[in-house]
């Protein structure tokens, strides 16, 4: 407990402080057991008031949770994703100061099934390359990622280095094609086998279903996306004003002239 910016602080909040950097910095996964109180006491020689106290604090903040008769384990503060900009994964990922990597999974054309031939106005059956993707934050898996583009960008993302590079990065800046917005939907669900074995996560354990299409700037569908994020570590904010009577339950559309 020797950094210097807690000093002055009580000594609870000085071991508090050393023990959230410590779960920060990886050394823990999602539901280890976490140090008993004996086993604290004497590593930092404090007494059982001072490592009680912390630890309370460190589950008031969400950074452990008790199990009655088992003891106390991590929970690993979610990252949160505002909702309103339109931004990729790594771009997201960078904003917070977490490292964004992936594994790519899948790199190949495919026929457009009815649903992604709809959300991206092609013909029924009209090839589209996949990019499959699993997610990474810090290193931790976090997301399995889908996305389906028109067979001449998907020909050219597949030539990148797609495991440290973020699509968008590509798509504005080599391609030169300008993204304007997206539309979709977020749903809880229950993974399918293949995600929880990527995600590290029990089969009982949800995941948020992010689904969007994304249009270019002339207002031309050219991506559809699915990304499956760990329920249990990821969540999205949202800002929300209130509008007029009159454009309650009509979506973004009632507010458009």
């Amino acid at each position: 407990m020797a950094n210097p910016n807690y000093l002055s602080a009580p000594l609870h909040y000085q071991l508090s402080k050393t023990l959230q950097e410590e779960i920060n910095s990886g050394k823990f996964e999602q539901g280890d057991l976490f140090a008993t109180e004996k086993s604290l006491m004497e590593r930092f020689n404090v007494s059982s008031t001072t490592v009680r106290r912390a630890l309370q604090d460190l589950v008031r903040q969400g950074y452990l949770y008790r199990k009655v008769g088992k003891g106390t384990f991590v929970r690993r503060p979610s990252i949160e994703e505002p909702i309103g900009f339109l931004s990729s994964f790594f771009e997201e990922m960078e904003s917070q100061g977490i490292k964004p990597s992936s594994d790519v999974l899948a790199l190949k054309v495919i026929g457009a099934d009815p649903f992604v031939a709809e959300k991206m106005q092609l013909k029924s059956s009209e090839s589209v390359y996949l990019i499959k993707k699993l997610m990474r934050a810090d290193g931790e898996p976090m997301a399995v990622f889908e996305s389906y583009w028109p067979l001449p960008i998907g020909e050219v993302l597949a030539k990148y280095d797609l495991a440290t590079m973020g699509i968008f990065a590509i798509v504005e800046e080599v391609l030169g094609i300008r993204l304007g917005e997206a539309v979709g939907t977020i749903e809880a669900a229950a993974p399918t086998s293949e995600e929880a074995r990527l995600l590290k996560i029990p089969a009982r354990t949800p995941v948020l279903i992010k689904r969007q299409v994304i249009y270019s700037s002339d207002g031309k569908p050219i991506n559809l996306v699915r990304l499956a994020y760990r329920g249990d570590r990821y969540k999205f904010q949202v800002r929300m004003l209130r509008q007029p009577e009159k454009y309650i339950g009509r979506g973004i559309a009632g507010l458009m002239p």
